[in-house]
């Protein structure tokens, strides 16, 4: 018998840094780039943009300037409408 897929991990940061994670995670792939490459020019592990875009982690603010400069959107577009906290 295949082994239950794992559950998946619930934001520790609520609802607007999960709705964060899912701007970032669609401006990544509008962008045609891999978690890979998005760590590589942020100098982390592919581990910490997951989390990031899970909401598992929060994203500092010159990280965000960052992610937005590598997906071509404004930070504005990103932060647009967050819920609040």
């Amino acid at each position: 018998m295949a082994p239950a897929a794992a559950p998946r991990r619930r934001p520790t940061h609520g609802p607007a840094w999960e709705t964060l994670g899912v701007r970032l995670t669609a401006a990544r792939r509008r962008a045609g780039l891999t978690q890979h490459q998005v760590a590589a020019q942020l100098g982390l592990p592919r581990s910490g943009v997951s989390e990031i875009e899970t909401g598992h982690r929060k994203v500092y603010a010159t990280e965000l300037g960052h992610l937005a400069r590598l997906y071509g959107e404004p930070v504005d577009n990103l932060l647009a409408g967050l819920p609040q906290e």
